[in-house]
């Protein structure tokens, strides 16, 4: 602004007690970016305020309870005496500079947008993290998340979008979590639960994998491993009976001495990963069995013992080290053969097993449902049992559900070494 040739004359006339409510409330107008024109209107005017806008106009002596001023005639009034240019000088000269608020609420609006934008088009030709994006402008969590600080945010989406698309930049490794964030975010806990960028992170994964990972401590990892990532290495750990491993390795000895007392062992991620435990398939190891009920382990411990032949179990859905170890199986040669509950989570195992492992169903027709009487209410759903698809019509058409530990005695039958 250029400096007012009179400006300490208008400072005067608006120092005036009187007067300052006009000062207030052009003020107010300013920083709500509302234009200075119409009417300011004071329904408890003092005798006092109603005589100094009077003499301010120039104009005859009002009354009545209302006072209203005209802020046109107002200006013109002070342009004519050569006060102001513009009733902007009156607040820049009796109150200081004013932040226009409406203004920079559409800037932080646009920059806020124009953020969204960049992560739309960044999820081209993914539509399910479109999706995402567009709940996340939607329903302000990523301004929660960041605390409206628009860099803060900017961050986050960034590294959250280095974190869900890890694996499809990288070879399908499986990766710890705490290596994940270190990588993508610079901090080992970033991903930790609870944490800004993994809540971010969760979000994702249930738009693509429909797994809410936020509704407990087993659902977060399943989201996690979802898109290859491990919690850590060693929980979870899967279960096996009479398995063996390459000879003279530190897993073999473990595995030689569960063996040798009749007992199921558990191993964890840690214990199977960074080696080459198992070489091609030796004789013992040719076919190796999986069920996903730890009872079938158990009955096979039991009552066949050291003749039972190499038993996996994924108790429920396979875990990252259930995984692993099938995995390096598949690489060593050995055929697997995979058996689950007759209910869909059952039949989500197997298409897993045989999508992933090239495991062979075993004793999963819709002949071997149909032996067995069930006795729990299954509601149908369309999944497909893509290695049989009358299997998955059968289940839907009977409406129950066949468990392991109803059939237990067949897999012993198959398991059991003549």
């Amino acid at each position: 602004m250029e400096p007012l040739s009179d400006y300490k004359r208008l400072r005067e006339v608006f120092s005036s007690p009187a007067l300052g409510w006009i000062v207030k409330r052009l003020v107010a107008r300013m920083t709500a970016g509302r234009p200075l024109n119409g009417a300011l209107v004071k329904s408890d005017a003092s005798a006092e305020e109603r005589r100094a806008v009077d003499s301010l106009l120039g104009r005859k002596s009002t009354t009545g309870a209302n006072l209203s001023l005209d802020l046109d005639a107002l200006e013109c009034s002070m342009q004519e005496a050569g006060l102001l240019a513009s009733l902007e000088d009156i607040v820049l000269t009796c109150h200081g500079p004013v932040e226009n608020r409406r203004k920079e609420t559409e800037r932080v609006r646009m920059q806020w947008e124009a953020l969204f934008e960049t992560a739309r088009a960044r999820c081209d030709g993914e539509p399910k993290l479109r999706n995402w994006v567009d709940r996340l402008a939607a329903d302000g969590t990523l301004k929660r998340l960041s605390r409206g600080n628009l860099s803060t945010a900017e961050r986050l989406l960034h590294s959250a979008w280095r974190v869900v698309t890890w694996n499809t930049r990288r070879s399908p490794k499986e990766i710890l979590l705490a290596n994940l964030a270190a990588g993508c975010a610079g901090d080992s806990h970033a991903l930790d639960r609870g944490q800004p960028l993994a809540t971010l992170c969760l979000r994702a994964i249930a738009e693509m994998h429909d797994i809410d990972g936020q509704l407990n401590a087993g659902a977060r990892r399943k989201a996690w491993e979802a898109v290859r990532v491990i919690i850590d290495d060693l929980s979870a750990p899967v279960l096996v009976f009479n398995l063996h491993a390459a000879e003279g390795s530190t897993l073999e000895e473990l595995l030689a001495l569960y063996r040798q007392q009749g007992q199921p062992a558990f191993l964890t991620y840690r214990q199977l990963s960074g080696a080459a435990f198992f070489p091609p398939a030796t004789p013992a190891m040719r076919t190796v069995y999986i069920c996903e009920n730890p009872s079938v382990v158990s009955a096979a411990a039991r009552e066949i013992g050291a003749n039972c032949r190499p038993l996996v179990c994924t108790n429920g859905q396979p875990t990252s080290s259930v995984r692993l170890l099938l995995t390096q199986l598949q690489q060593a040669g050995a055929d697997l053969r995979c058996h689950a509950d007759f209910d869909w989570a059952g039949l989500r195992i197997i298409d897993q097993l045989v999508r992933e492992h090239a495991a062979i169903p075993w004793r999963m027709g819709a002949e071997n449902y149909r032996e067995v009487a069930g006795t729990i209410a299954l509601a149908p759903q369309p999944f497909v049992s893509a290695w049989q698809p009358e299997l998955a019509d059968a289940i839907r058409s009977d409406k129950k559900a066949v468990f392991e530990e109803q059939v237990v005695q067949s897999l012993l039958s198959d398991l059991k070494r003549l």
